[in-house]
This record gives C-alpha cells, structure tokens and sequence, in this order.
C-alpha cells in the first residue's frame, strides 16, 4: 500500500514534467523508442532532476553469510505423546491443556482388570519367591548340618531358580506398563489388589494436547495427553542446490523474527538433508537453537542467516534497485543514455543493503540504484494513457 501511495504521488506531481521531458526531446525520444512496453525514455534534464544513478554490475566475492525464510519446529528429542499402555476406563485426569509438568508427574490414573490381574500376578510371584527362598535356605543349612538330604537341598533350590526367574518377568512386565516401585508397595501394603493404572509424564514440558475424560474407555493405541519441551527448538529452511556448497556447517548460525526485531536468537546446524524437493530443488537445513526464554515458538516465521563456506562469487545490487510488483521482482537496465527498460529478476536477500541476483542480469550491464520508484511512476502513467486510448 506504500508503495501504491507513493507512485500515485509521483505521478501528481511530476506529470508535467514528464511530459516536459517528452516534448524537449521528441525527436531522440521516437529514435530510441522500443517496442517493448516495459521501457522508459527520459530526457536529460529529467535525469538529472530525479537524481537518477546507475551501476555497472559485475560479480564479486561472495563473503559473510546468506539469508533464507526460515520456520521454528517443536524439537522432537524433547517431545512425548502419552498413553496407557493397558485398556481401562479413565477414573481421573489431573492436568489441563498449557500446564507444565515435571518429569514423573502423574497425568491421570485408569482403572482396568487387566491391570489388577497384573498385579495380582506381580504379588503372588513375589509371595512365591520370598517362600521359595526361605525354603532354600533351611534345606541348605540342614544339609550342610548333614541332617537333611541332597535331594530335598536341589529340589528346594530349583524351586527357588524358577520362582526367582517368574518374579523377574512379572517384575518387568509390571513395570513396562507404567508402575513405579511406590505404586507396587503400595498395593503390596493394601487388602486388596487395586485395579489402577498411573499415567506419568516421561519428561518435563507443557501440555499441549488432552484428549481423555473422566469415564472415557481409552486403548493403549490411543494418545492421551503430548508434552512438549521447548528449553531447545529446531529451524528450517530451505536452501536451493546450488547454494549447498556455500553451508559452512562448523559455524554459528543466526535466526531473526519480526516477533522479536531488536533480537539475534543463536544456533547450529545439526542437519542438512540429503533429497532434493522435485518441485522447489531445494534441501533443508535445520538448525538447533536454544530457546531457554520460551520466546522461539513452533511455526514462528523469520530469516535463517547461514555462515558462507569458501569464498564464492555473485552478483549484487543494492536493495534500492529492486522493486517488487504482483509477486514478482524487477530492475532496470540501462539500455541507452536515455533508455532503461523493466526486467525481471530473481534474487535472495543477503543483507539490511544489499540483494543477491539470482538470475536477469549479467555481468557488465547497469541497473538503476537511484531513481527506481520514479521510473516505475512514468512506466505505469505510459501503461494507463495506452489503455485510455
């Protein structure tokens, strides 16, 4: 809209003298004329009226670092999707949405058979051992004592062996399912056998997703609750093949956001990928940043700057040079002393002052660096003036 206002000023006021322009040099004016629409003629007092400059492009080493449009990604090392591993109906839900928890926090507790016969299987087993065990040890002493007999002593001591070897798998089934040592005791110290599950929370993090109710009837399959830990965060970018080379992976690399302009959030690359996108040709570069602020939130838009490997040519205009309009971007070329002509170009942004030129110009043309917005305001009036007629 800026830009829109600002050509329409232009053209107010400068109208006549454009036309001044015209009529002063009529003759140069149709002896230069192309018939391209995109070009514009200037006579020489309106050049430097406007203060026009242009500049001769040639390519140059490519030092420092480029930028790329890049997006913030939850890091999923320091993720976790959260369910039962058991059936059972949810008896209560203890945490909401946009709460933080701690490692080992209980999310909410099911109850199921299933679980009560788990750990009524893990007690007996328990039961089973402890008696075994005694048993094992009168029989040595007695046989060590020679008052009992051999037979008694092995047959005592492989019932021991397998009731060792029952507790342990019980052991570790009971304890695959989410029960801690304490939640054990204390069925153990209990009348009965209690057929609830605690849900824990594997990491630390905020909730960012419920989806169980009191009384729901949940599957293992299903996926309770997802905590998500943001002290590290991933950025991507997409950078295009040629610009693979360029990666200096050893380096520090920076991400800026509108979000926070005063502010340089710091990072490394920890991966570069190694297919290229069919339709853009480009691969991502991904970066871990430390976000122990919480101030770098996942789908966040900003700019990646990337560190350059080597030293590598190409070639640059300032950023008064380029004008964007319906999406695309353009220059112009100085054909003549009094002839510039609208070209688009490709590009990507390389810093606050200056843009990297992809593809439209060569080396050894001129482009205008000042002057640019008028040009655009005289090639517009020209475009509105045919339509009229």
């Amino acid at each position: 809209m800026k830009k829109l206002r600002l050509i329409a000023y232009i053209l107010l006021v400068l109208s006549v003298l454009i036309s001044g322009c015209k009529s002063e040099s009529n003759e140069t004016t149709e002896e230069h004329h192309e018939e391209t629409s995109d070009t514009v003629l200037l006579s020489d007092s309106a050049i430097a009226e406007i203060h026009l400059k242009t500049i001769k492009i040639y390519s140059k080493i490519f030092t420092g670092s480029f930028s790329l449009t890049a997006e913030v990604k939850a890091d999923q090392n320091n993720e976790a999707l959260v369910g039962p591993l058991l059936a059972g109906r949810v008896h209560e839900v203890l945490v909401n949405t946009g709460q933080y928890v701690r490692k080992g926090d209980v999310l909410m507790t099911v109850e199921g058979l299933e679980v009560g016969e788990l750990k009524a299987s893990y007690l007996k087993t328990k039961t089973a051992v402890e008696f075994a065990k005694a048993n094992y040890e009168r029989t040595k002493k007695l046989f060590s004592e020679k008052i009992g007999s051999q037979k008694e002593f092995l047959m005592a001591q492989a019932d021991y062996d397998k009731a060792k070897a029952e507790f342990k798998a019980e052991d570790k089934k009971i304890h695959s399912i989410g029960l801690s040592d304490k939640d054990i005791e204390e069925s153990f110290n209990e009348d009965h056998t209690s057929g609830t599950l605690t849900i824990r929370a594997p990491i630390s993090g905020v909730i960012i997703e419920r989806n169980v109710v009191t009384g729901q009837f949940v599957e293992p399959s299903e996926n309770a609750f997802r905590i998500l830990n943001t002290s590290s965060v991933w950025v991507d970018g997409q950078v295009f093949e040629k610009d693979i080379a360029r990666i200096n992976t050893n380096a520090s690399i920076f991400f800026e956001s509108s979000a926070y302009p005063e502010e340089k959030f710091e990072g490394r690359i920890s991966f570069v990928g190694q297919m290229l996108d069919k339709q853009t040709r480009t691969v991502t570069v991904r970066a871990t940043l430390q976000n122990s602020k919480g101030k770098l939130k996942p789908h966040l838009f900003g700019e990646m700057h990337i560190p350059v490997s080597g030293n590598k040519t190409a070639i640059f205009v300032p950023e008064s040079a380029v004008f964007s309009l319906d999406g695309n971007d353009f220059v112009f070329v100085k054909v003549s002393a009094d002839s510039f002509i609208k070209r688009m170009v490709k590009i990507r942004k390389y810093s606050a002052s200056e843009i990297e030129i992809i593809e439209g110009i060569i080396e050894g043309e001129e482009v205008v660096s000042q002057g640019v917005y008028y040009l655009v305001s005289v090639l517009q009036k020209d475009q509105i003036e045919e339509d009229e007629h």
